[in-house]
């Protein structure tokens, strides 16, 4: 469920944008919110120019000029960034007042959007014109609203032109300290998938999930660590020595091995130490190049790409734009691990897999009897059951993590109330265990 709501008020008769506006007076904070606010529910019944008004009309009228006395200055955005800006202009409108607010052209309101978080829910503007009395944001009065289309927003301000100069400063601030005063991405979870074709940021719970609960060969945990925990934890040394703060790493195995849990156990502990964003296969697909381009905001980062293999664009200009948005990264951001996990990396293209796209490749096999024997622990820990685990665990040479948990599943089925014994384990293993050999992945 996405966790940015339109809260507007429901259509209702056509009708001019919503406008309060009042350009010889400031109206004082509060109020000039609550009037705001309730122009939204009620659909416009606060209009009163007596016709439509556009916003280079809406920005005439505000600024006390004509028409063609305005200038506009724009600044596109990226998602992430209408976003931040948005909760930036909110904050702004709180602060000093506003002495107009209108919605997107041919809209009767503004429109607003809630994001939702841990933290409770935060609303900010989507489309919005807004006019600041002189003496706020600067010493003449200025407009600025969040423009949007289809595929794109903008950031834009409105000024007369011998006060351009000013608010082209304006905008570029606002800018600036959208995510830098106010981020409730950084740090977070994220998770990142499309919405009609363009990048969606949504905050999602925090990662749970603990290595203790996950059984892999302690090279393997080692090897994580160091390339992917350390990478956090020694940003400041690795800057000084003028080293990359960036890394890649491929963690590739058989399916059902625990890449998967362990990717996220690795994560859950670097929550509020980096920013942790699940990528969705579409977004790999499709906007990877938009993805990457957010990491400034975002940094320190981990990025995560579940079964890399079989999403990687192969060839043509999706391959293209993969790799242009992996090498950007370390022209553009610094402290960005890339975490991918892939069943069987001799599908990928070898230009993915070169040094400063993926640095380092580590390989979790299939667990051996002692690995097996602790996955059975951890499975039959809380189900009560009289099994002799060595036992079993010899039975099901070239099983998975995952076989082993849909054994377990399977005999808590068959045994209805009664415990769970050796003999039924060893029955259904022989049903179910297929040994999958090296190389080959279903």
């Amino acid at each position: 469920m996405s966790n940015h709501r339109d809260t507007r008020a429901p259509r209702g008769r056509p009708s001019t944008p919503a406008v309060f506006s009042a350009p010889s007076e400031q109206i004082p904070n509060q109020v000039g919110l609550a009037l705001s606010h309730l122009a939204h529910l009620i659909d416009g019944a606060l209009d009163i120019r007596g016709g439509p008004v556009d916003a280079r009309s809406f920005a005439a009228r505000s600024l006390g000029a004509g028409r063609e006395e305005i200038v506009v200055d724009v600044r596109s955005l990226s998602p992430l960034d209408a976003v931040l800006v948005g909760i930036r202009l909110a904050a702004l409108m709180e602060e000093h007042g506003v002495v107009g607010v209108m919605g997107g052209d041919g809209e009767p309101t503004p429109m607003w959007l809630s994001l939702d978080t841990d933290d409770g829910s935060e609303r900010y503007p989507a489309e919005i014109y807004v006019s600041f009395a002189a003496g706020t944001l600067s010493t003449e009065p200025v407009v600025l609203g969040i423009e949007r289309d289809w595929n794109s927003q903008s950031l834009v301000g409105f000024s007369v032109s011998a006060n351009g100069a000013r608010v082209r400063e304006i905008v570029n601030t606002v800018a600036a300290e959208a995510g830098e005063l106010s981020n409730p991405f950084r740090m977070r979870t994220v998770l990142a998938d499309l919405e009609n074709n363009r990048l969606r940021m949504r905050v999602t719970s925090n990662l749970d999930g603990d290595r203790s609960d996950v059984v892999l060969p302690d090279r393997v945990w080692s090897d994580l660590d160091r390339h992917v925990v350390s990478v956090f934890r020694s940003q400041a040394r690795l800057a000084a020595a003028g080293l990359s703060t960036n890394r890649g790493v491929l963690l590739h195995g058989p399916p059902g091995v625990g890449k998967s849990a362990a990717v996220r156990a690795l994560a859950a502990s670097l929550v509020g130490e980096a920013s942790i964003i699940l990528c969705q296969s579409d977004v790999v697909m499709r906007r990877i190049d938009s993805l990457y381009g957010e990491l400034g905001r975002l940094a320190p980062a981990l990025v995560i790409i579940d079964d890399f293999d079989r999403i990687a664009p192969r060839g043509g200009e999706q391959m293209r734009d993969f790799l242009i948005a992996m090498d950007g990264v370390a022209s553009r951001h610094q402290g960005v691990v890339t975490l991918a996990t892939a069943n069987n990396i001799s599908q990928l293209d070898p230009a993915v897999r070169r040094a400063a796209r993926f640095d380092a490749e580590i390989e979790v096999p299939l667990p051996d009897r002692a690995a097996r024997g602790a996955i059975l622990e951890r499975y039959l820990r809380d189900i009560e059951s009289v099994v002799d685990v060595p036992a079993i665990a010899r039975a099901t040479e070239g099983a998975t993590g995952a076989d082993l948990r849909d054994l377990v599943t399977e005999a808590v089925l068959v045994a209805a109330d009664a415990p769970i014994s050796t003999e039924l384990l060893r029955t259904l293993a022989r049903e179910r265990i297929i040994t999958v050999p090296r190389g080959v992945y279903l």
